[in-house]
């Protein structure tokens, strides 16, 4: 858990500003900074840093984790157990296996 977002600095309950490479869109789920919909109005990103990066929790909570192989990546992130040496958040799996609720604003498995 960080106490500020790395990129803009907010603290855990403030909105990210609206140059934020770590918002999420709420309205397609994507990262905000390079969303292509076309949004109405200013302040649609209504995205609170909560203390780590977007997904992280989500995929802890489905226990999806993975860790970057030991021939140096040539095999990419390979999937683990959370108890693994090295294991992190699988962000990638994570993404594959959700699709983004714009009523709920939040991911949910497909």
């Amino acid at each position: 858990m960080q106490a500020n977002c790395p990129d803009c600095g907010v603290d855990i309950g403030r909105l990210h500003k609206v140059s934020c490479d770590m918002a999420e869109c709420q309205l397609d789920g994507d990262q905000a900074l390079g969303c292509k919909l076309d949004h109405e109005h200013e302040g649609w990103y209504p995205d609170v840093w909560d203390g780590f990066g977007r997904g992280v929790l989500e995929a802890v909570g489905l226990g999806l984790y993975c860790y970057w192989g030991p021939d140096y990546g040539k095999k990419g992130w390979i999937e683990c157990d959370a108890s693994h040496p090295g294991a992190y958040p699988d962000l990638n799996r994570y993404y594959m296996i959700t699709r983004w609720n714009p009523n709920t604003k939040k991911r949910e498995l497909i």
